[in-house]
């Protein structure tokens, strides 16, 4: 009715239908039914028996009303808050009994209405069920994840188009096929039996891992949760979920892991050989009663290093630090080891040269890490110690109740960074310098490790160098042994569980 005429709204429609069928109930000829408006005074439109609707102006108005022999019946539909008047026409023989017809035309008009609005509704419900229905289909059908029901014996009653395609089946096939003879490898098909009974048996269950193999046998690894359903039988609902991918990536890690594992335990083998023999590179222990070292590794492997050897009235005193720790520091320190060992006599009583001789054995391996060292020679009749010194921390002297630095007038450059051999390379030569000691001295050679662990109190960043000389004086008068033991457990107690993070070595020497 839209269509033969738009100024209708879907209310006025159907109330101009109900006045056609009143028309003719009543053999009138013609009415002309009228509402007001808010954008117009009034709508009117004309209606005959044919149920012919047509709009009518204001002039064609006024001509039928000066035609018409009843006076208006108005009306009001407050279920559709509608109102009107209904103008007749007809011959002089027709008499209407208007309040009696009026009350049951109107309650045409309401039936018509509630049911007309009643069939739309129904109309929209049907229409967002069936596309909910598409949604749903859609989802189950072209989810990724694989959906299939299964009777009391495992026999699929039902499958989605995604398990279709795993498996290599159609639709119709699929139905005669029992999922655990057909679908699960033999090694995960206890599991799925008790699984299934478990579900019929009205659990829900989830994450159960199973290897499914379709019809061209290929496998894939896939996790199961199930929910038990009756529908005139009891049956399995199976959700699978491919985890092939994922399976395949885990597999893969625990390979590399594994690979990992062996190689570090093939490394901690190779660490510990070489821990050993790093260990056998120190100098022997009770070597010279009034010397004392400690010597104690980040790592299995360290780059501190010292030595301790007589030769004639001499003793030789030699600490390095290579930069940084473990295996690279630890291969530089094995080559100075072998460099003093095959040193000429005349170069080790000369610290300055026999500097000069390391820098030059160690430089073409150090690759960017640099050394710091301190030697020296004691002479054990005169109490004088010669020393040079590549970048290395003073040693620290103890006299009486006074603890002080040996303060070196020039301490040249660490080794391994420039070539002598080298014209254009920064090199300096390393200077002598001569000290000379009292009888109840004590001194300490070390590594920066010692003096540079450091810990956070209070916002506040603290190195055990400020706390060092304090130490010092509360266990100097300790033997050797034990004192060089209490410096590092205070140091540890310093720490407070923060991670040390260097080498230390020390050597202790009390003057007789």
């Amino acid at each position: 009715m839209k269509g033969i005429n738009s100024e209708l709204n879907d209310r006025e429609l159907s109330l101009q239908k109900i006045c056609s069928k009143f028309l003719q109930e009543f053999g009138i000829e013609q009415a002309i039914i009228q509402f007001p408006s808010e954008k117009i005074f009034r709508k009117s439109y004309s209606i005959d028996q044919n149920l012919s609707i047509k709009y009518q102006d204001e002039s064609e108005f006024d001509s039928f009303q000066r035609g018409i022999n009843l006076s208006p019946i108005e009306f009001a539909l407050e279920d559709i808050q509608l109102r009107g008047k209904l103008y007749i026409l007809c011959n002089n023989s027709l008499q209407i009994n208007v309040p009696d017809d009026l009350s049951f035309y109107i309650e045409q008009i309401q039936l018509l209405y509630a049911k007309e609005v009643l069939a739309v509704s129904l109309a929209e419900k049907e229409d967002k069920l069936l596309n909910h229905l598409i949604e749903i289909d859609d989802l189950y059908n072209n989810s990724p994840v694989g959906y299939i029901t299964l009777d009391y014996k495992g026999f699929i009653k039902k499958s989605n188009i995604t398990f279709l395609d795993w498996v290599g089946h159609s639709r119709k096939k699929i139905l005669s096929k029992n999922f655990l003879d057909e679908f699960v490898s033999l090694e995960y098909k206890e599991a799925t039996q008790e699984f299934l009974t478990r579900i019929h048996l009205g659990k829900n269950l989830n994450d159960l891992e199973v290897e499914i193999i379709g019809t061209n046998g290929k496998k894939l690894t896939c996790m199961i949760s199930g929910r038990s359903h009756f529908d005139r039988e009891f049956l399995a609902r199976l959700s699978i979920f491919d985890i092939t991918e994922k399976a395949m990536v885990q597999s893969l890690y625990n390979e590399e892991v594994n690979k990992v594992i062996q190689q570090n335990t093939v490394q901690n083998r190779d660490l510990n050989i070489a821990a050993k023999i790093q260990k056998r590179l120190l100098p022997s222990r009770n070597l010279f009663p009034n010397i004392e070292y400690r010597y104690k590794p980040l790592d299995q492997l360290g780059g501190d290093f010292c030595d301790i050897f007589p030769f004639g009235d001499y003793i030789g005193i030699f600490i390095s630090d290579v930069a940084g720790h473990g295996v690279p520091s630890a291969f530089v320190t094995a080559i100075m080891k072998s460099s003093l060992d095959k040193a000429e006599s005349y170069v080790k009583e000369d610290p300055s040269q026999l500097l000069s001789y390391l820098n030059e054995s160690i430089v073409d391996f150090c690759d960017g890490r640099f050394v710091t060292a301190f030697y020296g020679i004691y002479n054990r009749k005169t109490r004088e110690l010669l020393f040079s010194a590549a970048g290395h921390p003073n040693p620290i002297l103890v006299r009486g109740e006074s603890v002080s630095e040996l303060r070196m007038e020039k301490s040249g450059r660490p080794l391994g960074i420039f070539s002598a051999s080298d014209k254009n390379s920064k090199f300096q030569n390393y200077i002598n310098q001569i000290f000379y000691l009292e009888k109840s001295d004590r001194i300490l050679f070390y590594t920066d490790g010692l003096v540079e662990a450091s810990k956070i109190e209070k916002g506040n960043y603290i190195q055990y160098e400020d706390y060092l000389d304090e130490s010092i004086l509360r266990f100097k008068g300790l033997p050797l042994n034990e004192f060089l033991d209490k410096i590092l457990m205070d140091q540890n107690l310093f720490l407070q569980g923060a991670p040390l993070e260097d080498d230390i070595c020390m050597i202790g020497m009390d003057i007789e």
